[in-house]
């Protein structure tokens, strides 16, 4: 492990040796669900809590890394589709849309947690 903090999002995610393992099919989909939902990591989640030999199974990626079934099969084509333009605008504009159409609180929280005075 390197002793210097090291960040990863989804700019310089490719630089990840780590990551040349994965298919071509898993990093675009974690590059397309990562337009929708934050990604950040470091270099000691990467090179001490992940077991790359485990992967796409090790429990350590699966809740680091966005994950293609975190949207729904079209809200992920909807993403790819913009993804693969290039266009930054398009590419806001959609992943923008799919947030707001996804349920932030499907427990009723704005409902039932509603303080009373």
């Amino acid at each position: 492990m390197s002793n210097k903090y090291r960040a990863y999002n989804l700019q310089n995610i490719r630089q990840l040796s780590e990551i040349q393992q994965l298919s071509e099919d898993r990093k675009q989909a974690i590059e397309v669900v990562g337009q929708v939902f934050a990604f950040r990591t470091n270099n000691y989640v990467v090179e001490e809590l992940i077991n790359w030999d485990d992967v796409p199974h090790d429990p350590i990626f699966l809740l680091t890394f966005p994950q293609k079934g975190m949207l729904t099969p079209d809200h992920f084509k909807k993403m790819a589709t913009a993804f693969r333009t290039g266009a930054k605008d398009r590419i806001a504009h959609t992943a923008n849309k799919i947030r707001h159409e996804l349920n932030p609180h499907p427990a009723g929280q704005t409902e039932y947690n509603v303080p009373l005075l």
